[in-house]
């Protein structure tokens, strides 16, 4: 018997034909060629994106080229863990479908099914067709991508015969199967560059540019990536980068977030000639214990956010601008890192490549300096915030805040002198607010200021974005340039929430602030918040310093803090109320309010409560 892991089974169709056959004659006729008997199709090979598990599939035992077949049987061997066989049956109109037909055996947990068949009488059967066909189950499917469970599907070489008259063996060639199923890869995951193209239009510019990763999925149980972005070296200077937002939902139960960069390889052989590189890993690190916890990164987001410095301007009318684009190094002398490849990691430390040929790069391009008539109008901020180059905006100005107006007039980057610039200013519903006019200096700056309204009656009409027009006349021809800023609060309280309904006595009141401010500039606030019982004492005080800006134009900088206070135990229950103000800095030290938020009710429970 062939070694095979299985216990022994008796022949079927042998012990009883082996009766039948007492009383019948004993001529024998041997077929001149060997039959062949095969697992048909030879391959059967199913993927998880397709066929799940519990599907069922096919396949026959066939019989080729036999010659005065009298009693046959087969035996299929199988891997038990990964197949069962659901069924087994001999086809109606198959030659060999003699009468004595034993029940099939099937095995589900050494993993084999026997069938087969004998005739009663000798009757020479010669040819081809199917023995029998036989059903299995598939039962368990790979556990990670690109994993394969497979077996042979084997004949079994002692207990699969064919018999003639004689009770004889006859010789047979057996053909195995084979079964396989898969859980063919994921796609792979790609990168981009976002905005795919980027104009700068001052030097000095922050130059910041998106890295998208996409088309991760959640099976391939990522926890890093590392990329390579090559740029001209001669336009741009990495400055720093900022954390993105996809990874960091899912460093949990203990997980923690990594992010190494380094930008320092001109001269790498991978790199065009003038070209550095910014390398990025970004890594969810595993608990104390070593362990990654699901779920795993899956869909698109922001990697991380890339800060250059524009340090090229172009003169018109030349133009300069520069790829970048994902790519590999090579090696550094000066700081040698080889092989850094564009990739992804999984738990089990399987790198998983980024196919560069499916990243998507950008294309950047260096300001350029238009020589001629010239007319920069900007407000009071130091650059960039006041709006400094051409059709910039400005930053934002709070109620009642004074506006300068200054208005450069230049030709060939020469000062023009004694020229009248006009300046329209236009408020948020479109309508001239103010024209105002002065000639420039020795240095071609001219210069006018106002106040932003607040009017006694909705003093917040005035509240938007607003727009500033400079002209000049240069040599006969009028050049203009447009300034835009916003008219707000410096800070909006937008929510004031409280951790309860209802508080005893003795108690804390967690309160969460929201907040948010158009500011780009950075500004020193104080918000605080005062608690008030039922008749109107206050019980209960906290504040808190905190710094406001860095907001991207027209864009809310939002956030949130938490103020504490404690609910003295004189304090009268009822309705009570908690206020809370933001402000420039406190009274005493000539701070004003900012803005303050409608107040909030609180509940200070009785003692019978």
């Amino acid at each position: 018997m062939k070694k095979t892991g299985l216990k022994k089974s008796a022949p079927l169709i042998l012990v009883i034909t082996a009766l039948i056959s007492l009383t019948l004659p004993g001529s024998t006729v041997h077929a001149a060629e060997t039959a062949t008997v095969s697992i048909i199709p030879e391959n059967n090979i199913f993927s998880t994106d397709i066929t799940p598990v519990n599907s069922t599939f096919a396949v026959n035992a066939t019989l080729v080229n036999v010659t005065n077949l009298f009693n046959w049987q087969v035996k299929i061997l199988f891997n038990a863990s990964i197949l069962q066989c659901v069924s087994a049956s001999i086809p109606s109109d198959s030659p060999f479908n003699f009468p004595v037909q034993p029940t099939p055996v099937i095995d589900n947990t050494t993993g084999y099914v026997m069938f087969g068949a004998s005739q009663i009488t000798p009757a020479p059967v010669n040819g081809s067709g199917t023995l029998g066909v036989v059903t299995f189950k598939i039962v368990r499917a790979p556990s990670t991508p690109g994993e394969s469970l497979n077996c042979n599907l084997t004949l079994d070489t002692e207990d699969t015969y064919l018999l003639d008259p004689s009770m004889e063996k006859m010789p047979v060639t057996l053909e195995d199967g084979y079964y396989e199923y898969t859980w063919p890869p994921p796609p792979h995951p790609s990168l981009e560059v976002k905005p795919s193209t980027y104009n700068a239009t001052s030097l000095g510019e922050d130059v910041a540019v998106d890295i998208w990763v996409e088309n991760v999925s959640e099976d391939w149980k990522i926890v890093g990536f590392q990329f390579v972005l090559a740029f001209n070296n001669t336009l741009l200077e990495p400055d720093h980068y900022e954390a993105g937002t996809f990874m960091e939902p899912f460093a949990n139960d203990g997980e923690s977030m990594l992010y190494v960069d380094g930008h320092d390889y001109l001269g790498d052989a991978a790199l065009p000639p003038g070209y550095n590189a910014w390398t990025v890993t970004v890594m969810i690190m595993p608990d104390e214990n070593g362990t990654w916890h699901a779920p795993f990164p899956e869909g698109e987001g922001l990697l991380v956010k890339l800060h250059f410095t524009a340090i090229y301007e172009a003169v018109f009318p030349e133009v300069a601008s520069c790829d970048l684009f994902f790519t590999y190094l090579e090696g550094n002398p000066l700081n040698p890192r080889d092989n850094f490849n564009p990739l992804a990691i999984n738990q089990y430390q399987d790198e998983i490549p980024i196919d560069l040929n499916r990243c998507i790069g950008g294309t950047y391009t260096a300001p350029i300096r238009v020589l001629g008539r010239q007319i920069d109008v900007y407000t009071q901020y130091p650059d960039p915030y006041g709006g400094q180059g051409p059709n910039k905006p400005s930053d934002m100005f709070r109620p009642q805040q004074e506006v300068i107006l200054y208005a450069n007039v230049t030709y060939n980057e020469w000062p023009e002198q004694n020229k009248t610039v006009a300046f329209q200013v236009i408020d948020p519903h479109g309508n001239t607010w103010a024209v105002y006019y002065n000639k420039t200096d020795a240095n071609g700056v001219a210069w006018v200021k106002f106040r932003l309204p607040w009017p006694c009656d909705n003093p917040e009409y005035y509240l938007g974005e607003w727009e500033v027009v400079a002209t000049v006349d240069v040599a006969g021809t009028v050049v203009n340039d447009t300034l835009t800023f916003k008219y707000d609060y410096l800070v909006h309280i937008w929510k004031v929430t409280t951790d309860k309904p209802s508080y005893k006595h003795c108690e804390y009141i967690e309160a969460t602030i929201e907040y948010g401010s158009y500011a780009m500039q950075q500004y020193d606030i104080v918000i605080t918040l005062t608690a008030v019982d039922e008749t109107g004492v206050p019980f209960g005080y906290a504040y808190i310093q905190l710094t406001i800006g860095g907001a991207v134009y027209c864009q809310y900088k939002n956030d949130t803090t938490t103020l504490s206070v404690h609910v003295v135990k004189w304090a009268r229950a009822g309705i009570g109320h908690i206020y809370v103000c933001a402000l420039t800095d406190f009274p005493f030290n000539g701070g004003n309010a900012l803005y303050g938020y409608e107040p909030v009710a609180i509940n200070i429970e009785a003692a019978w409560a």
